[in-house]
């Protein structure tokens, strides 16, 4: 089992998904002749550390990997990262329990194809919470697309909507999409192993492909830029009209008489 958790750490590090984000391997991978990763170096990544901190654990795991080779305590990969369209097979999730974990997202979105990638957004707080919604990656469009089919909003989804489609303050970071606390994918759960219980929520989890999330970001950014120029030009107009003084003099047309002069007897 321990052997099984490693190598599935490992290819989920060395992935086509996990790659395309992952700029310290990727370097890594292209600094070394050959791709080859050491191992030593793999020993310092958090997950894998937690499941050992020995390089024999991680050779004798990968003997058998379909997706990676071994060489002189060194790590590659046997194909070369594969092109794809990865915005097309990327959903959003929202509406989900704030105590969800990743396996459990991945049972839930299995059931529409092979998941590939979860991103699982945080706020950058003491108790790193999460935000509530997750980005879902598939093997092909087609499978993010029953996704979709499948956790469609019930109201129809316009600008009107993108307020509550978008409600990430973070965005898609150049690195990924956002505060991540990621988790190899792609990998199935052991048959054996006992499926954690799911988290219980009032509201429906609801789905949109990626492409249309953006729009609708860019769509709600641009009526909040709209609204702060508005507010702008409001407070220049009231700073350039003149302003009225309390103590201007008084119109001498409208001044009471004066007293007359006392005369004297």
């Amino acid at each position: 089992m321990a052997a099984q958790k490693i190598r599935t750490q490992l290819e989920f590090y060395f992935s086509d998904a996990n790659l395309r984000r992952d700029r310290f391997l990727s370097q890594a991978i292209a600094a070394n002749e050959g791709g080859y990763v050491p191992i030593s170096v793999l020993l310092t990544f958090n997950k894998l550390r937690q499941l050992t901190t020995r390089v024999a654990d991680v050779e004798a795991a990968l003997r058998d990997s379909q997706l990676l080779e071994l060489r002189n305590g060194s790590v590659r990969r046997k194909t070369p990262l594969q092109e794809k369209d990865v915005d097309a097979c990327t959903i959003y999730a929202e509406c989900l329990p704030f105590n969800v974990t990743h396996d459990q997202l991945r049972t839930i979105f299995s059931a529409y194809g092979n998941v590939e990638y979860i991103s699982l957004p945080r706020y950058n707080n003491t108790d790193r919470s999460l935000k509530g919604f997750a980005f879902v990656e598939f093997k092909t469009p087609e499978e993010a697309a029953a996704a979709c089919q499948a956790l469609r909003p019930e109201e129809p989804v316009s600008e009107t909507t993108s307020a509550k489609l978008w409600h990430t303050k973070a965005g898609i970071s150049a690195a990924g999409f956002g505060d991540d606390d990621e988790q190899p994918a792609a990998a199935a759960a052991p048959a054996a192993q006992a499926a954690e219980p799911q988290p219980k929520s009032k509201r429906k989890i609801r789905a949109i492909p990626l492409v249309q999330w953006k729009a609708l970001k860019e769509q709600y950014k641009a009526a909040l830029r709209e609204q702060v120029a508005a507010v702008k030009a409001h407070m220049q107009h009231d700073a350039a009209a003149p302003a009225t003084s309390a103590t201007a003099p008084a119109d001498p047309s409208t001044a009471a008489p004066a007293p007359a002069a006392a005369t004297n007897p």
